[in-house]
């Protein structure tokens, strides 16, 4: 199986980009009702297995947004189904991705 490599760095600086343009189209609407919710994350490096966190809960609907954290040598299995869409953002870290019959290399 083919196993392109996947870049966390550039991830990592499209969320930030991400975040800074939302943070400024807030801003410039001028809505003191418009706020931006804000959550502190957990990221420590588990000793071991598998740690999920949610995050920002209720914040949109219908939309359920986790933190993963895996240590070692363990796999998470996500079950998804035709009525939804699921995204993963890698941060940091080195593991294999596997989506129905491709693998992809996280590094």
């Amino acid at each position: 199986m083919k196993t392109p490599a996947l870049k966390n760095q550039s991830c990592s600086a499209l969320l930030v980009a991400s975040l800074c343009v939302a943070n400024t189209v807030c801003a410039l609407a001028g809505d003191p009702a418009s706020k931006i919710a804000m959550q502190k994350l957990d990221l420590s490096r588990p000793e071991a297995g598998i740690r999920v966190q949610p995050v920002l809960p209720g914040e949109i609907a219908q939309v359920n947004v986790g933190l993963v954290s895996i240590v070692g040598p363990n796999k998470l299995v996500e079950q998804g189904n035709p009525q939804q869409e699921i995204v993963w953002l890698f941060l940091s870290g080195q593991g294999t991705m596997r989506t129905m019959d491709h693998l992809y290399a996280v590094e």
